[in-house]
C-alpha cells in the first residue's frame, strides 16, 4: 500500500501551463491559433492538387487540418515532408476509419496538420511551401 514518488515534475509542468494560459489568456491563444489555422486553410485552397477536409467554421473544426494530395498516398506525403523539409504531420485513418469511410479517405486516410500557439507565421510558410512543392510534382507529371 505504499504510495510511491509523486510525479514532482508532472506537477510542476501542469503548474507552469497554468500559468502560462493565466498569464497570456486563453482566448488570446485561441485566437491565435484561429489566425494559423485560417492561413493554412486558405493557402492550402491555392494549391493545385490539394484536396481539404475542414469544416466552413472553425469553432467546431478543432485545430487540426486534413487534407490529401491528389495522385499521392498520405503515408508518402508525411514522409517526404518530415524527411525532405523537417515537417511533422499525422497521417493515416487518425483512429476514425469510420470517419474516413465517410469521407471516401478509406483505407489510406488523409494527412493531418496541427498548428498550435508555439507555431510562427514562417513556419506556417514553410509548411505551405513544401505541400506546394509536393503537389506541384505531382499535376506536373
Amino acid at each position: 500500500f505504499e504510495s510511491g514518488t509523486q510525479n514532482l515534475s508532472g506537477i510542476a509542468g501542469l503548474l507552469a501551463a497554468v500559468e502560462f494560459l493565466q498569464e497570456q489568456g486563453i482566448t488570446t491563444l485561441r485566437k491565435q491559433v484561429e489566425v494559423h489555422l485560417q492561413r493554412i486553410i486558405d493557402g492550402l485552397q491555392r494549391l493545385d492538387g490539394v484536396r481539404l477536409f475542414v469544416s466552413d467554421a472553425l469553432t467546431p473544426q478543432g485545430d487540426a487540418i486534413a487534407f490529401n494530395i491528389e495522385d499521392n498516398d498520405p503515408a508518402e506525403v508525411g514522409f517526404r515532408l518530415d524527411h525532405e523539409f523537417g515537417i511533422c504531420v499525422r497521417v493515416g485513418l487518425h483512429c476514425a476509419p469510420e470517419a474516413h469511410h465517410t469521407l471516401g479517405t478509406f483505407p489510406q486516410g488523409t494527412v493531418r496538420v496541427s498548428p498550435g500557439v508555439f507555431t510562427r507565421a514562417d513556419e506556417i510558410e514553410t509548411f505551405l511551401d513544401a505541400v506546394g512543392k509536393i503537389s506541384q510534382e505531382s499535376t506536373s507529371t
